[in-house]
């Protein structure tokens, strides 16, 4: 009985150490890592820039909760962009000014209103983000 359970330990640890070096060499390749070619040479993985065109929100977080029917959403995209608010009941519509920033008034519903907001740059790239915000009438 004892041999069988020594037996399970050992083979227990073996499994687990492979899928452990499994898990750090994949890691280490996603991370672009140098990499040695079959002739010994060592070549790169380039990393990706940063995104030329994007779109963030800045007045409200994730889950934000609000006892106000509605709430002024404030972000950042690149300037001169169009901006597509996709609201619970509504689209509204703002344009970014010079620096980028944009700001519009949105309409919020009972409950959690899904919020898309999506950013076209003046050359046609198109960026997204979204976030929730909990419209709540209960005292807290």
């Amino acid at each position: 009985m004892r041999k069988e359970v020594i037996v399970a330990i050992v083979i227990g640890f073996t499994i687990g150490l492979v899928i452990t070096i499994g898990i750090i060499t994949a890691r280490n390749a996603l991370k672009g890592q140098p990499k040695t070619t079959a002739t010994g040479q060592t070549t790169s993985v380039p990393t990706p820039g940063p995104a030329k065109h994007a779109v963030t929100i800045t007045s409200v977080g994730e889950n934000h909760v609000t006892t106000s029917d509605q709430f002024n959403l404030r972000g950042k995209t690149t300037p001169a962009a169009m901006v597509v608010i996709i609201a619970e009941e509504e689209e509204l519509m703002v344009v970014a000014d010079s620096s980028g920033n944009f700001e519009r008034v949105v309409p919020l519903i009972g409950g959690a209103n899904l919020i898309e907001v999506v950013s076209f740059s003046p050359t046609g790239e198109r960026a997204e983000t979204d976030v929730t915000v909990i419209y709540t009438t209960a005292e807290f």
